[in-house]
């Protein structure tokens, strides 16, 4: 059963399209905040707007003198595609690690300290990445979640009714168009799936469709694919059999089963290796992270 969020995001989402704008908030994680939102040391949270770049821009430029932020926790409803994709841009060329929210279950709700939610100002509004909060996620070299099913939803970009009355009819056809083909480029350039442009083009504006576990497993979860097979290559250590056990392990300490006696003893071996194998990804990320922010710099 999905958690308390989708039980009220059909009474809220029709409120989303209407209400009032404000841009999203935009700041570094404390070293609280990092316990709850995986580590993500910034937070974007609210409907997305023009501006919110330059908040985004003006932030990681101000406090990266001794270290640069390299990972973001995306809370948002969705709000202005265009600034989106720029915000997108702007995560991918910056290598950025993209993490959404979970559909917690009801006993991590009454039972784990750190929930992300509690960090939010509005977690009822904020607490998912939905519409154009789509297009930040996917630029994230790393996409990741908690261990639970992620809030990730799409639905077709639309013309707000104010543009709609300023066009005729084929001044709107024309606009679709030209929408969907930035759209799918866009989605190209991020490594995303062909697919989704169609799910998201069939789906009505006033309606979301949320992406299954198991699609965000096979198509989104984890480093990029152009990143993964080099990383695997340089730092991956675990067989092939290993690399399922521990998919197999990690499931069944999400759902919270008694381990084996031969569970136990492979968790621990995996364990090890995971953290020698963590050591050389962090290492090889940090030196890819330095040559971006190098270059960037160099631009401005």
């Amino acid at each position: 059963m999905r958690c308390w969020i989708f039980r009220i995001l059909a009474a809220t989402w029709l409120a989303i399209l209407v209400a009032p704008v404000s841009g999203a908030e935009v700041r570094r994680s404390s070293a609280e905040d990092l316990l709850h939102l995986n580590f993500a040391e910034v937070l974007f949270e609210g409907k997305i707007k023009k501006g919110d770049y330059d908040k985004l821009l003006g932030l990681i430029g101000k406090d990266c003198e001794d270290r640069c932020p390299s990972s973001i926790f995306l809370a948002s409803p969705g709000g202005d595609v265009i600034e989106a994709m720029k915000i997108g841009r702007l995560v991918r060329k910056l290598r950025f690690e993209t993490y959404i929210p979970s559909d917690l279950p009801i006993w991590i709700h009454q039972q784990r300290k750190y929930r992300p939610e509690a960090k939010l100002k509005d977690a009822k509004m904020n607490y998912m990445c939905a519409s154009a909060c789509f297009f930040i996620f996917v630029a994230g070299i790393k996409r990741e979640r908690d261990i639970f099913p992620p809030i990730l939803g799409i639905h077709r970009p639309y013309l707000s009714e104010h543009d709609l009355r300023k066009r005729t009819g084929n001044q709107v056809m024309d606009s679709s168009r030209q929408v969907r083909v930035v759209i799918e480029n866009y989605l190209k350039e991020m490594g995303v799936p062909a697919k989704y442009a169609d799910l998201m083009f069939s789906t009505p504006k006033d309606h979301v469709r949320f992406i299954s576990e198991n699609d965000f497993e096979s198509d989104f979860e984890g480093w990029i694919p152009e990143l993964h097979d080099w990383l695997d290559a340089k730092c991956n250590n675990l067989t092939d059999i290993e690399k399922v056990v521990s998919k197999d392990l990690e499931r069944k300490k999400a759902r919270r089963e008694m381990l084996s006696e031969d569970d136990r003893r492979m968790s621990k071996m995996l364990m090890d290796k995971n953290l020698l194998q963590g050591e050389c990804q962090l290492q090889t990320m940090t030196k890819l992270r330095e040559v971006a922010w190098k270059q960037f710099r160099d631009k401005l």
